[in-house]
């Protein structure tokens, strides 16, 4: 028995035997307690029946609205919960068009965020399964230390099945991906002035082309094990489409799939031509293995990719390269010409 924090025990005989008269007193407070208690309860019940909101709810609704306004804004204002928690991580979506992609938001900002555009392989069209399983999507979704350094808002769209059959990077998916990169731009403080395309194989001659089409958008290109498609075009003419765009090209001297000549010419090209002001980089590995899984090993070579995109020296130089013209939609013009024949001639690279 505690009173006021001082404590007495009765005698051990006393306590052995019951207060009849207390417990009655106990058990009659105990019954109307009870009852009263039933009561308020019934009422409680009742008036949620007919009563959505009550004072209570509305409370704890008011504490969550404060809570949501307290989360730091995305760069366009929206504050979308779901847009900060997809920071540092590689989400799938979709636009309305029904272009698939995946989309990586740097953890850090510091001012408008440089681009990438990644154009995957023709093996990877119609689905993200193998594309996630090596390259750059490969690092950006399992390399923790990259994650939380990559500076790059990073666009890796998913060209469809029929991709594959036509063995090109379709002209409406790179329209599309031209429109979706200047939303994600606009919504996230991209850099207009520092959006790199880079791909690989089948990207690889996707990111010549996109890149030769596509007037005033990128800062610079990087296609790996890829090629030109010299019987739709002279590589002089691609060439004098990319007078204003910086690159950097890769490829392994013992790729089985796209022989490194592929490479070869058009660099030859651009370092031949005088009037170009942009860096033209080329790195020619002697050994690259094949793509990092049990069915494509065989392909011995093609991988020159995982060596590319695990060189921290090609990200300092995309964010190192600026393109002044590169303002925005209003800057950027469509010229398809070396594909619908405007210039066809010459041979095939291989």
């Amino acid at each position: 028995v505690t009173d006021f924090g001082v404590s007495s025990v009765r005698p051990a005989a006393e306590r052995s035997q019951p207060n009849l008269t207390t417990m009655g007193g106990y058990s009659r407070l105990a019954i109307i307690a009870g009852v009263v208690t039933l009561a308020s309860l019934f009422t409680l019940m009742s008036t949620r029946t007919l009563v959505r909101w009550d004072e209570h709810d509305e409370f704890n609704f008011r504490k969550d609205a404060d809570f949501e306004a307290k989360i730091p804004a995305n760069s366009d204002g929206s504050g979308d919960q779901a847009s900060i928690v997809a920071r540092g991580k590689l989400i799938e979506k979709e636009t309305e068009a029904g272009l698939k992609y995946l989309l990586y938001l740097p953890v850090e900002r510091d001012g408008k965020s440089p681009m990438i555009v990644f154009l995957h392989g023709r093996g990877e069209s119609g689905g993200f399964e193998i594309t996630k399983k090596q390259s750059l999507p490969l690092q950006l979704d399992t390399n923790s230390t990259l994650k939380q350094e990559f500076p790059f808002i990073t666009i890796m769209p998913q060209c469809p099945r029929r991709c594959a059959h036509a063995n090109e990077w379709l002209e409406t998916t790179l329209r599309e991906t031209t429109r979706l990169t200047n939303e994600i731009a606009a919504k996230y403080d991209g850099d207009f002035h520092r959006i790199s395309l880079l791909g690989q194989s089948m990207g690889g001659n996707g990111a010549w082309e996109y890149a030769a089409m596509q007037k005033n958008m990128f800062s610079a290109v990087v296609p790996i094990c890829g090629y030109t498609r010299t019987f739709l075009y002279d590589r002089d003419q691609l060439a004098s489409h990319l007078y204003n765009t910086s690159v950097w090209a890769f490829h392994a001297d013992n790729d089985v799939v796209i022989p490194v000549d592929a490479t070869d010419g058009i660099i030859h090209v651009l370092k031949q031509d005088k009037t170009r002001d942009k860096d033209t980089k080329y790195t020619r590995y002697k050994y690259a293995p094949g793509p990092p899984m049990p069915e494509f090993e065989r392909l011995v070579g093609h991988g020159s990719y995982e060596y590319a995109f695990r060189d921290p020296d090609l990200f300092k130089w995309l964010q190192a390269q600026r393109c002044n013209k590169c303002t925005g939609p209003g800057s950027q013009s469509w010229n398809n010409t070396i594909r619908t024949g405007g210039e066809r001639h010459g041979h095939s690279d291989w």
